[in-house]
């Protein structure tokens, strides 16, 4: 049996799966059928994620779609157990060969497959996924998965919606199981990047080396160049995913370094046995009481027989004996056998130690060679990096002068008509102070150095952007409110009092009947006397009579005329600062307003309301700022001036 066992490909090594417990079941069963003992360290484990309903409501959805992606064969499963038996599925690419009978196991056969190695650059290479302008597909898959397939395929013009049926949830392992694992490990596969991480993550540090010593078996290339990245030597690339790949691909490994670790050692059972024998190789000599009775004289001759008692004691005595010479020997058989586990658990401890040291020497030779290749990189990285400057001062020339070279004179062309947009930009500001049409112009030349993209024009185009931002922080008033206000103050003007007019008043006791009261109170009482001396007063105030008239209206001082020639002068005075305003001229609207609010004061009634309020308003229009300071807008051409006269003719 030990013979048989010996001659299977991977017998006496011991191969760590980091598959998930549910994956893991049929490659544990082929290593173990090649002789290899398999230990289980699952690192993640698959469980379903979101609503089945809604799953199976997306799936619904999408069976009219140019295609079905499958990124793996648990996003299979899932959607078999989900989906409707016997549904129809659209036509289906699978990533890998795995996928791909996961798809046939699930009663959906003849998807597309990408040679190996499988990976999302080969599926993404199928032809049936080259021109898809206008198509849709639903790219089935699990989470936190690569982001690759769904952005090229939107590259190539088609809609791709993602469906996630399961998740990776990481197990936790304690550090001791880790580092016992890998003390009598000989090989790990690994089957995903994820899971590269996450035992370099729960290995702890004085075990890496260890770790790194390790013959790592990887899916694929990309996977592969991780692990060189983190120290591995030479990890194993199968030429399929796939678990009968994996096995030919570690027994290729063990049959090419047998002949180096197939060394003469001692036969650990023939050991045990000889330090067994050992004990009893001097026969009788080993036994004090058998030799102290074959050196002793014999015994002296019996007087009597012995009793009947004495016979029972004696077979006493050999049943006792016999007893503990059989429980010796056992305890001689179970130190035999442990001496040989022993020796052989210290045999493979020592052709590790011996392979881990070859493999640090190795590992160290490779180190002292990258670092002087390193050494020498940087050394030649410094002086790229003087003569890259140069390079960089000089790159925005001759971008320029290729630009001019590709485009030819329609770069001067447009130079010209950038430099008359700027120009007028500034004529309107400064002659008009016409903000909006400066504005305007600036915004035309930008968009016409934006259209020909070249780098020696960034500055200018700076500069009109600074230009632009100074114009749009300038005041603008409200020029049609005030406009209005004056309007309102020219409609207002006839109605407002003049201080040549006067009201009536009421004149007193000079008027006829003013004595009506006193004579009405005179009683018949008064003296004759006194009576003659009313009537003499009566008759002489009737000589002189004043009347009043209730219906005439206020004094004129001036003649109608006059009065309409000075409301005429302050309409007049009105309309000239209303045109000041629309001309943008502060100054001259400040004089007028102020002529007007004069002559208001000059020739209308103070106090009056309707004067007052006309006053107020003058007084806050003359407030208003038509022409702010312009600013200089001469940067932005002198800059483009410079760029056309360094230009190449």
């Amino acid at each position: 049996m030990r013979a048989r066992a010996d001659a299977l490909p991977l017998s006496g090594l011991r191969i760590i799966v980091t598959r998930p417990d549910l994956q893991a079941g049929t490659l544990c069963l082929l290593l173990e059928a090649q002789g290899a003992q398999a230990a289980r360290l699952p690192l993640y484990a698959v469980e379903a994620s979101g609503d089945d309903a809604a799953t199976r409501a997306t799936l619904d959805a999408h069976r009219d779609d140019a295609g079905w992606l499958f990124t793996s064969a648990n996003a299979v499963r899932y959607a078999a157990e989900i989906d409707i038996a016997d549904a129809r599925w659209p036509p289906l690419y699978a990533i890998g060969a795995a996928t791909a009978a996961a798809l046939d196991a699930a009663g959906h056969p003849g998807a597309a497959v990408p040679e190996e190695p499988a990976s999302s650059e080969t599926l993404l290479a199928l032809e049936g996924l080259q021109q898809i302008d206008g198509q849709r597909f639903l790219l089935i898959t699990g989470e936190n998965g690569r982001e690759l397939i769904a952005p090229t395929l939107q590259a190539r013009g088609a809609t791709v919606d993602t469906l996630t049926l399961y998740r990776r949830r990481p197990v936790e392992h304690e550090p001791e199981r880790i580092e016992s694992e890998l003390a009598i490990a000989d090989a790990i596969v690994i089957t995903s990047g994820q899971t590269l991480d996450r035992l370099w993550a729960l290995t702890p540090e004085p075990m890496r080396p260890l770790l790194r010593a390790l013959q790592l078996i990887v899916p694929s290339a990309r996977i592969r160049e991780q692990a060189l990245a983190l120290g591995f030597a030479d990890p194993l690339l199968p030429e399929a995913v796939s678990d009968e790949a994996i096995v030919r691909c570690l027994c290729q490994w063990q049959a090419q370094r047998k002949p180096d670790s197939d060394m003469t050692t001692p036969d650990p059972i023939a050991i045990g046995t000889k330090m067994v024998r050992e004990p009893g190789a001097a026969g009788d000599a080993a036994d004090p009481s058998r030799s102290a009775t074959r050196d002793s004289p014999p015994p002296p001759p019996a007087v009597a027989a012995p009793s009947r008692s004495s016979g029972i004691v004696a077979w006493l005595l050999v049943v006792v004996l016999a007893g503990a010479l059989g429980y010796g020997g056992w305890l001689l058989w179970d130190l035999r056998q442990n001496q040989g586990a022993l020796l052989q658990a210290q045999d493979h401890a020592l052709r590790r130690l011996m392979r881990m040291t070859s493999e640090l020497e190795n590992q160290g030779s490779q180190t002292a060679t990258r670092q002087s290749d390193l050494a020498r990189v940087m050394q030649r990285a410094s002086s790229d990096l003087a003569a890259l400057q140069g390079r960089i001062d000089n790159s925005e020339q001759l971008m320029g002068r290729i630009t001019e070279e590709l485009q030819g004179g329609r770069t001067r062309f447009a130079l010209a008509s950038v430099e008359q947009l700027l120009l007028l930009a500034s004529d309107r500001l400064l002659l008009q102070q016409d903000v909006r049409s400066a504005l305007l112009a600036l915004q035309i030349a930008d968009q016409r150095l934006g259209t020909m993209n070249d780098p020696r024009l960034f500055r200018v185009r700076e500069a009109i952007a600074r230009e632009r931002a100074a114009l749009q922080a300038l005041p603008r008033p409200d020029l049609t409110s005030a406009s209005l206000t004056l309007s309102s103050l020219i409609d207002r003007a006839a109605t407002l009092p003049l201080r040549a007019r006067i009201e009536p008043r009421v004149f007193g006791g000079g008027l006829r009947g003013g004595n009506s009261a006193a004579q009405d109170t005179a009683t018949v009482d008064t003296a004759w006397y006194q009576r003659i001396g009313d009537a003499i007063r009566t008759a002489l105030a009737n000589l002189f009579v004043v009347r009043r008239d209730d219906k005439a209206g206020n004094l004129r001082l001036l003649p109608p005329e006059d009065e309409a020639v000075i409301v005429h002068v302050l309409i007049l005075k009105l309309e000239s600062a209303r045109v000041a305003l629309l001309r943008g001229e502060t100054a001259s609207l400040r004089e007028s307003l102020g002529s007007a609010a004069d002559w208001l004061r000059r020739f209308f009634r103070n106090g009056d309301p309707g004067v007052e309020a006309s006053l107020a308003e003058i007084e806050r229009l003359q407030s208003l700022e038509l022409s702010a300071p312009a600013p200089d807008l001469s940067e932005s051409l002198t800059l483009l001036r410079q760029a056309i006269e360094s230009a190449p003719p």
